[in-house]
């Protein structure tokens, strides 16, 4: 097993980049929203609509991170408290696809996701679980060459459930693989990154409701998503 990806010092350093991040993004929806509430408009014309769209977005965003900045603050409470529950890995990614698609689309990127029938469940608190791997896969397509493919794979071994994203570029880990490891760590799971693969590995439990249907394997391309 490779030793963590970070130390405590990583982790405020994340946390400041983090908390910066928010802030700018946070000064991005003011800016337009000050121009134009400054400029005393009528009705808006489609550029005054496209920078109340930008600055949306540009909260949403803010909005997000600082959720998870909160989320990673409580991750050690978080993991003996009263949120644990059954937890079905092979969902949280099923569920994520949209999100990660539309991303890799706008990279121009191919996403191939292969989920294994009947995967166990593991215990954990599911939103920590969720946004650990929302920010490492999307990690993994945000650094990606534009015509690459990067494909997903979980599996079941006897130990533990593993998420597999292979082939991204290779780097050194970001801050937000650093929050990502942070948030696994609580739950007693693990990151590894390196070579330009990452792998999540998920202790398993003995899966306390029916097993999961078994999933179709098929490529997401940019501009289609998954069948349904």
């Amino acid at each position: 097993m490779n030793p963590p990806i970070a130390s405590d010092t990583d982790y405020a350093a994340a946390l400041a980049a983090a908390a910066s991040s928010a802030e700018r993004s946070l000064n991005d929806a003011r800016i337009p929203i000050h121009i134009l509430l400054a400029a005393q408009f009528g009705e808006l014309n489609d550029n005054q609509e496209e920078m109340l769209r930008d600055a949306a977005a540009a909260l949403d965003s803010a909005a997000e991170e600082l959720r998870v900045l909160r989320d990673l603050a409580g991750a050690d409470r978080v993991a003996s408290g009263a949120q644990r529950e059954v937890v079905r890995i092979g969902d949280i990614v099923r569920a994520l696809q949209p999100e990660l698609l539309a991303q890799s689309a706008r990279a121009g990127v191919s996403l191939i996701v292969n989920i294994a029938p009947g995967l166990p469940a593991t215990v954990g608190a599911a939103r920590q679980f969720r946004d650990a791997i929302r920010l490492a896969l999307a990690d993994d397509i945000r650094f990606a060459l534009p015509g690459s493919t990067i494909t997903i794979d979980i599996a079941a071994t006897a130990e533990e459930i593993r998420i597999t994203s292979c082939c991204g570029a290779a780097r050194s880990a970001s801050a937000s693989l650093l929050l990502a490891e942070r948030l696994l760590r609580g739950q007693g799971a693990r990151l590894e990154h390196g070579d330009g693969e990452t792998t999540i590995a998920v202790p398993r439990v003995t899966p306390l409701a029916a097993p999961l249907a078994t999933p179709r394997a098929e490529p997401l391309l940019p501009g289609r998503g998954p069948s349904g």
